[in-house]
């Protein structure tokens, strides 16, 4: 997964890719928990839901899952949740925490110079 931060919007590259305008954006915040800690996972390996697009392969979440879009490492701290006017959040994280550190400060200083 990759995270392309522009002036008016962010873009999540992948199968279940999403582009988020930053005035659709309310809110982001770095929660220092993990999906799982969030109790926000699933149990099998491999499931591809009924009425969504979306699955999960091993530990990573991919896609759409009960209004919630996530694009994360199941079991790694910490996590961005981006939370839209449409209510959907969407949830990003990297295996690197530091890595999850800098997009944080990334998407939040383009959705700030962006208002």
């Amino acid at each position: 997964m990759n995270v392309n931060v522009g002036d008016e919007q962010f873009r999540v590259t992948g199968v279940f890719g999403q582009t988020v305008q930053f005035e659709d954006v309310e809110d982001i915040i770095l929660l220092e928990t993990s999906m799982r800690e969030m109790d926000i996972v699933a149990t099998d390996r491999w499931l591809r839901t009924s009425g969504t697009s979306g699955f999960i392969l091993l530990s990573s979440h991919r896609g759409h899952f009960s209004r919630r879009y996530i694009f994360a490492q199941v079991n790694q701290a910490p996590t961005i949740q981006i939370t839209r006017s449409s209510g959907d959040p969407i949830f990003l994280n990297f295996r690197n925490d530091e890595k999850t550190r800098e997009l944080y400060e990334d998407l939040v200083e383009a959705w700030q110079l962006s208002q």
